[in-house]
This record gives C-alpha cells, sequence and structure tokens, in this order.
C-alpha cells in the first residue's frame, strides 16, 4: 500500500514514516510542505492520504477535495477537537480522521481497515470484468433463473463443485438486483477460524475480548444496503448459524460485547458444494437455516458437463492474457476431451501454463499440461532427483557434506531429501 503522509510539522511526518514502515509499509513518503504535498497528490500514484487538516496555504479540506477527484482514500488528522470539522471532513468523502494527540495503533487499525475495503473493491472489480461464457443449455439456464430472482430480495443458494464459477455468478446478480449501488461483500465461511467467524460477520464493541481496542463493523454492516456472499456456507459453526438465521428472520444481530441490537437491510447470497440435506440429516446444519438460504437454490454445472463452452472460453483467456497466436487443433481436441476436475478455474491455470510453455507462440498439444499429466510429471522428477541423490552419494564414497557440494544444495537440504526418499 502507498501512502502519503502530509503535515506542515516534519516531526510529525517523521513520526508517522517511521511507523508506518515498521508496520510492514514498505512504500510511505512524507511531506511537510502544503504545496509540494499538493503536487505528490496530483501527479503521485497512492493508495492513501493521511493528512492534517489546518496549513497554509492550502488546508487539509483542499487536499482532501484532490484526493477524491483521483478516487483515493483520505484519512484526516487535526489537534482541533471539533466535532464539527470531522463531520464535514467524512461529508466531504474523508474514509476516517484522528484526533491528535493520537494513538498511533488506533491510526493503524484504520488503515488496515481501508486497505480491506480497497482490495474487496479491487476484487469486485476485477469480478465485474470477467466475462460469464453461456453457449451451453445449461448454462443458458443457469443465466435464466439469474434474470429472474436478481430483481427480488430473496435469498439464492449457488451450488455445485469447486471452481465452477459460483462468485461470478452471485456478482452477476448482485449487479442486475436493485442493490447494485450498494456493496457486494464477500466472506469465505471456510477459510476463517471458528473462533474468529462470528466477528467478522458480525463485528464486535471495543473491549468484547483482549484485542479488541477498538469497535469494529462486521461484514453484514459493511454490506448493509448490498450483498452479503457467504461462500462455502456449509462449514459455519452452530452457534454462527443461530445468529445468521436471526438476521435472516428480523435483520437484527448483536456485535459481539453490544448490549444493544444492530439493523441491517442485506440480500444473502450463500454458496456450496457439499450437500447441505445430508448435513441436516447428520444434525451439522440447522433446517431452519437451510429453508432460509435455499428459497432460491441455482445448480451451476460443472464444465465437463457443459462442453460447448470450453472453446469460448479458451478464446475469452486467450484475449485476456494477450494470446494471438492461436491453438492447434490437436491442442484443442485435448483440451475438450479432459474431465475438468478443477472445472473453470482449472481451465484458466492450463491456459496460463499452455502460453508460458509455448513462449508465445502457437499452443501445440505438448503445452497443454494438465492434472493428470501433471501429477505424472511431479513423480517423473522426483524419481530423478532420487536417482541424482544416490549417484552423488556414490561418486563421494557416502560423505554427506560432499555430496551436497556435488548437488549444490545444503547439508540440511540433503539430509530432508534423504528422510524423503527412505535413504537414511
Amino acid at each position: 500500500m502507498r501512502i502519503l503522509v502530509i503535515d506542515d510539522e516534519k516531526e510529525i511526518v517523521s513520526m508517522l514514516s517511521r511507523f508506518l514502515m515498521k508496520k510492514g509499509f514498505r512504500e510511505v513518503s512524507g511531506e511537510h510542505n502544503p504545496e509540494r504535498a499538493l503536487h505528490a497528490i496530483r501527479n503521485g500514484e497512492y493508495d492513501l492520504i493521511i493528512s492534517d487538516l489546518v496549513m497554509e496555504p492550502y488546508d487539509g479540506f483542499y487536499m482532501l477535495q484532490e484526493a477524491k477527484n483521483r478516487g483515493i482514500p483520505f484519512i484526516m488528522m487535526t489537534a482541533h477537537a471539533s466535532v464539527d470539522s470531522a463531520v464535514k471532513a467524512m461529508k466531504m468523502g474523508a474514509s476516517d480522521y484522528v484526533v491528535k494527540p493520537f494513538n498511533l495503533e488506533e491510526l493503524y487499525v484504520k488503515i488496515l481497515r481501508i486497505e480491506k475495503e480497497k482490495k474487496l473493491e479491487n476484487e469486485n472489480e476485477l469480478l465485474k470484468q470477467t466475462e460469464i461464457i453461456a453457449y451451453s443449455p445449461s448454462m443458458k439456464r443457469v443465466l435464466e433463473l439469474v434474470n429472474n430472482v436478481a430483481p427480488t430480495d430473496f435469498p439464492v443458494l449457488l451450488l455445485g463443485e469447486t471452481g465452477v464459477g459460483k462468485t461470478l455468478i452471485a456478482h452477476l446478480i448482485h449487479q442486475k438486483s436493485k442493490r447494485n449501488n450498494g456493496k457486494f461483500v464477500s466472506i469465505n465461511v471456510a477459510g476463517i477460524p471458528e473462533s474468529l467467524l462470528e466477528s467478522e460477520l458480525f463485528g464486535y464493541e471495543k473491549g468484547a475480548f483482549t484485542d479488541a481496542v477498538k469497535s469494529k463493523p462486521g461484514m453484514f454492516e459493511l454490506a448493509d444496503k448490498g450483498t452479503l456472499f457467504l461462500d462455502e456456507i456449509g462449514n459455519i459453526s452452530m452457534s454462527a448459524q443461530v445468529k445468521l438465521l436471526k438476521v435472516l428472520e428480523e435483520g437484527t444481530f448483536y456485535r459481539l460485547g453490544a448490549h444493544s441490537p444492530t439493523t441491517v437491510d442485506v440480500r444473502i447470497i450463500s454458496a456450496t458444494n457439499s450437500n447441505l440435506n445430508e448435513k441436516v440429516k447428520k444434525g451439522e446444519f440447522r433446517e431452519d437455516l437451510y429453508y432460509r438460504i435455499s428459497v432460491f437454490p441455482i445448480e451451476i454445472p460443472p464444465l465437463r458437463e457443459r462442453k460447448e463452452d470450453i472453446a469460448p472460453l479458451v478464446n475469452y483467456y486467450f484475449q485476456r492474457f494477450g494470446h494471438k497466436e492461436g491453438i492447434s487443433r490437436e491442442a484443442f481436441i485435448k483440451l475438450q476431451s479432459y474431465s475438468w476436475p478443477g472445472n473453470v478455474r482449472e481451465l484458466i491455470n492450463v491456459v496460463q501454463r499452455a502460453i508460458v510453455l509455448s513462449g508465445g507462440k502457437r499452443i501445440e498439444a505438448e503445452h497443454i499440461v494438465l492434472h493428470e499429466n501433471l501429477n505424472a510429471e511431479v513423480g517423473n522428477l522426483m524419481e530423478a532427483e532420487k536417482q541424482m541423490i544416490i549417484d552423488a552419494l556414490k561418486k563421494t564414497g557416502g560423505n554427506k557434506k560432499e555430496a551436497a557440494k556435488l548437488l549444490g544444495i545444503t547439508r540440511k537440504q540433503l539430509y530432508t531429501r534423504l528422510k524423503k526418499y527412505g535413504l537414511m
């Protein structure tokens, strides 16, 4: 994240720059001259501006307007604990503000929040640029269902294997809905430890637990008036299921540590590659929640069942990755006859790898390295490495130090490989 710190006090600029670099931000610039700072905003490429309010001849509000014109997030610093100036800054489009003297860790938390929101925006923008290919009857049917349900507020459950494009379909539903001016917030339930999931979804109040030094909104609040996409919902804990059900039924929830409820207006889209019916029977998923989230289920077919989409998908990703030399008939047959267990996600990887292996020329069959071939190649490489180690040990009379030198690796790396191949 590229950060510009602006303050007419050199000590403040220096102190903040050192602090941010210690926190891991490697691209931090500082400016104590307001005129040069204004020039830097207009000409530099920054992801965040942190600026003081009272400066001459250009104050923080002027800097904020310049940053806003360029879509750059902005944090206002002020020694004047005036509610009016803070409110004015937020109304003008500031992302946040801090009042001097401020806690550096508090500022760090605000920066992390902005960084996280920016990342979500970038991911959403990338999704908008990705085309959904639908030449096959099954995918055309999926798009028909999307068009039917998008204008409503009904919860949608997307079903399908990993890599079929559930996130893309969720985003398309949001874009076609009346909520498209709101945020599309996505969370992979399976990727968050159970102990942290509730705080991520519902947020927490300051002091709710040891590290809660400041109140934090959860995903539901971030998605207010928009759409919340719960990916891999089959992995959500039973306690979180109870809270999620309450939100769906009443539109309210409690932040961790809160004494009063928070009300939100959020459309829920869920996705899973598990069989939720089976989870309900086993008591791993609440039946009432299942019926709530599956008001409108949409099954997305695997790539092996929509062969008509392979050619247009390949051509689409050729264009996207700048490959102009095409593909041979043999190579295409190899793609067409494969079962694609990783679906579209795997197809993208294969296409990227083929472009690299072809050296920018026409893609031939040997450039198409599929998962089954990749496993075989890895096995061959491991066998070859094992034989090289055996040969090196023979040449050095079993002297591991010399064998490691001969192989161009350290003794520690050699010992690791000896254990790996059962040679010790």
